[in-house]
């Protein structure tokens, strides 16, 4: 029998698509949530927050900071500037946990805020150790495995590594990590105020309206598992 204090805890990360949400997920029996920060979040507007709201839910009590993590699930085109100030604020707020999207922000955020727990997005697509191990030694603490990815590569990854491991329970399918997706998007006009459109999954990434971007994954959507 493997003793108690070497079982593995297992906790439920909750995602929240407004501030109101957080309670009522918690009183659920989630452990933690997480909230996307608004122009940062693939979820766009409606599931996003702003971070002028989520300091006032800070000092309001609705948010416990030890129990938020912060997702900020784009790729930067400023070096990182941007994300960067963002994260600063958050943890002046008094959060602890982000969520990011790029390997070079995620070595800078790591450098410049030790203390930081960095969780690497589902959107760098992980699915070997590798990977994983790569993003470890850049800065990573945790990461959030593709539905693709089953309990063989746990295993492996917590063989090589200290991350914690985060997968998919339940989901709905997204298109950008499965295939093309066929539906066009919003996307800003670089350098531009006016709109334009395209197609998720073109080329080697997919561009969301908030800007998200991940890996095409090499799986058929019916191996992606957790997606209801």
């Amino acid at each position: 029998m493997v003793p108690l204090r070497e079982v593995p805890v297992a906790l439920i990360l909750a995602p929240a698509g407004k501030i109101d949400d957080v309670p009522r997920l918690i009183e659920a029996g989630a452990d933690r949530v997480y909230l996307g920060i608004r122009g940062h979040s693939r979820e766009g507007v409606r599931g996003s927050v702003s971070l002028d709201e989520i300091t006032r839910g800070i000092d309001e009590g609705v948010l416990p900071p030890e129990r938020i993590d912060v997702a900020l699930n784009t790729v930067p085109d400023d070096g990182g500037k941007e994300c960067l100030s963002l994260i600063e604020k958050v943890i002046s707020a008094g959060i602890k946990r982000v969520i990011l999207n790029d390997p070079g922000l995620i070595a800078e955020a790591g450098k410049r805020f030790p203390r930081l727990f960095i969780t690497a997005s589902v959107g760098l697509s992980v699915t070997w150790d590798g990977t994983a191990r790569f993003l470890e030694e850049a800065g990573a603490r945790g990461v959030v495995l593709p539905t693709c990815a089953g309990p063989d590569l746990v295993r492996r990854i917590k063989a090589i590594s200290s991350l914690a491991v985060e997968v998919f329970l339940y989901c709905r399918e997204d298109p950008s990590s499965t295939g093309p997706a066929p539906f066009p998007v919003t996307c800003s006009k670089e350098g531009r105020g006016r709109k334009r459109r395209q197609r998720r999954g073109r080329g080697h990434a997919s561009p969301s309206a908030g800007g998200w971007l991940s890996r095409p994954l090499p799986t058929t959507s019916r191996e992606h598992w957790g997606c209801g």
